[in-house]
C-alpha cells in the first residue's frame, strides 16, 4: 500500500491547515455562522483583485473555485515523487518511450480534447490549435488571454516576440489517434 499505517487525505496531499482540532471533529451541530455567504459567492477579500482583472463578475465564482481547489489538492512530496515516476514510465514520443524531463523555456504546451467531452464543450479542429501556436511562434502580440464570453476587456498576451520562435510543442490528448 502507498501509505502503510495512514489513511485519508494526508496520505496524498499537504495539510490544509496546521491548526489542531478540538473536541469531536466528526460532530457538527447546525451550520456555522457565515455572514450571508452563499454557495456561489467569492470571499470579499478577493473582490479588489477581481475588479481589476479582465474576468467578468459572473465568472468570479469559477476563478474562486479553481483557486480554492488548487490550494486544497497540493500534492505532498511522496505523491509528487510517485506521479513524477509514473509520468516518466508512461511518456511516449512518436510511439517510443522517452524519459520525462522539464520542458525547455519557450515550449508551447497544448491539450487537444477529442474524447468524450463533446457534450461539455465545443470540440475544436486540430488546425485551430495549430493556428494559435503559429501565432505564438510568429510573435503575435494580439492573442487574447480570455475569450470574449468570459473577459471584460481585450487584454492580450504579451511576451518577448522571439520566445516561441523555436516552434517546440508539448502536445497531450486523450485521442488514441
Amino acid at each position: 500500500t502507498f501509505c502503510p499505517g495512514e489513511a485519508g487525505w494526508h496520505c496524498w496531499f499537504q495539510h490544509i491547515t496546521w491548526c489542531k482540532p478540538k473536541g469531536d471533529v466528526l460532530k457538527i451541530y447546525g451550520f456555522p455562522e457565515h455572514g450571508g455567504f452563499k454557495g456561489k459567492d467569492v470571499p470579499e477579500v478577493f473582490h479588489p483583485l477581481l475588479k481589476c482583472s479582465p474576468v467578468k463578475p459572473r465568472f468570479w465564482f469559477y476563478w474562486w473555485r479553481a483557486q480554492s481547489i488548487a490550494y486544497l489538492i497540493r500534492f505532498n512530496e511522496k505523491t509528487r515523487s510517485a506521479l513524477d515516476q509514473l509520468r516518466s514510465e508512461t511518456l511516449f514520443q512518436c510511439k517510443e518511450h522517452v524519459k520525462a524531463k522539464l520542458l525547455e523555456p519557450g515550449t508551447v504546451s497544448a491539450h487537444v480534447r477529442h474524447g468524450f467531452k463533446l457534450w461539455e464543450a465545443k470540440i475544436f479542429d486540430f488546425e485551430d490549435y495549430v493556428e494559435q501556436m503559429d501565432a505564438l511562434a510568429a510573435g503575435n502580440q494580439n492573442l487574447r488571454i480570455l475569450y470574449k464570453e468570459v473577459a471584460e476587456s481585450n487584454t492580450s498576451f504579451s511576451f518577448p516576440s522571439d520566445v516561441y520562435a523555436r516552434r517546440a510543442v508539448f502536445l497531450s490528448t486523450e485521442d488514441p489517434l
